[in-house]
């Protein structure tokens, strides 16, 4: 039993090793009768550093292009300025806060009815004077206290005779208070309102504040780049949100190369002097890698190494 176990195994052993050899033969020399695979060779391509990305700067506000800072082509930083504005809302602002202050200035000021003048006068002496008895009640309460301990020897009389003053002061303003509202006539008032109006003092005081910001604003270059194209000129009246310019992100570069008439590509073996292999693709013939070098920016020309077949 034990032999013919053994016998079976190495049976078995020997087809495995014959079908592994048979594959490696088929894979090696190919199958007999089967095509030979076109043969491998390298490649030299020209290739572009080309922008990732590209983006149209818009305007935040309205306003009338008065001025390029940059022009197409010119490399930016972040933050650089691309065009000023004349800040159409402010000028408009402004206008119309002139138009109305001129309006109430010119407004008569409205007279004041002599009875609404006597009742007025006659609640804030009545509110004065009864502020005042409050006052003097409360100050004559303490003075009765310092007296007591006046007379107790417990306070210096320096002190005593300074409340004794401060009860004085009161009762005077009070005196005085009490023979104001008995007067039946109120004092003159002149029947027409000096005081500027309320919504012409609010008008100034927004005008001032207006009148402090510049009437031009600057549209700036959102990252490092170029400018591709102004879609503006000057002098062009522009909405909120209108496209000004179009600046391409310098910081993504990628390297593009027309495959032409090469073969199918195996992959890159050198790209701008620096060796691969690099990860790639291939979009309606034209090869796509990324810039293997930061310092290569857009708009610079290298070569692109590959291998291709055929």
């Amino acid at each position: 039993m034990e032999r013919r176990r053994a016998a079976t195994v190495a049976v078995g052993s020997a087809v495995a090793v014959g079908l592994v050899a048979a594959g490696l033969v088929r894979v090696l020399f190919g199958h007999p009768g089967s095509p030979t695979p076109p043969p491998v060779r390298m490649v030299k391509l020209p290739a572009m550093a080309v922008a990732t990305l590209e983006a149209v700067v818009t305007v935040a506000r309205r306003g009338r292009v008065h001025a390029f800072r940059s022009s197409p082509g010119a490399a930016l930083s972040a933050g650089d300025p691309l065009v000023e504005l004349v800040d159409l809302g402010l000028l408009e602002s402004r206008a119309e806060l002139e138009q109305e202050i001129a309006h109430l200035r010119a407004e008569p000021s409205a007279p004041v009815p002599r009875d609404e003048v006597r009742s007025a006068a006659m609640q804030l002496r009545a509110a004065a004077l009864q502020e005042l008895e409050t006052a003097f009640e409360r100050a004559l309460e303490e003075f009765e206290r310092w007296k007591a301990l006046h007379e107790d020897g417990l306070v210096a009389r320096v002190e005593f005779e300074r409340k004794r003053e401060e009860l004085t002061a009161h009762a005077d303003r009070l005196a005085e208070s009490r023979s104001q509202a008995a007067d039946p006539e109120p004092a003159p008032v002149s029947r027409e309102d000096p005081r500027p109006q309320p919504r012409l003092r609010r008008a100034e005081r927004l005008l001032g504040r207006l009148a402090a910001f510049p009437e031009t604003f600057l549209v700036y270059s959102p990252w490092d780049g170029r400018l591709l194209q102004l879609h503006v000129s000057e002098g062009d009246v522009l909405g909120r949100s209108a496209p000004l310019a179009t600046v391409e992100r310098a910081s993504l570069a990628r390297l593009e190369a027309d495959t032409g008439a090469t073969g199918g590509i195996v992959s890159v073996r050198l790209a701008c002097g620096v060796p691969g292999p690099f990860p790639f693709s291939i979009r309606s013939g034209v090869l796509v890698l990324a810039a293997p070098d930061a310092r290569i920016r857009p708009g610079d020309r290298c070569s692109i190494v590959v291998l291709a077949r055929g």
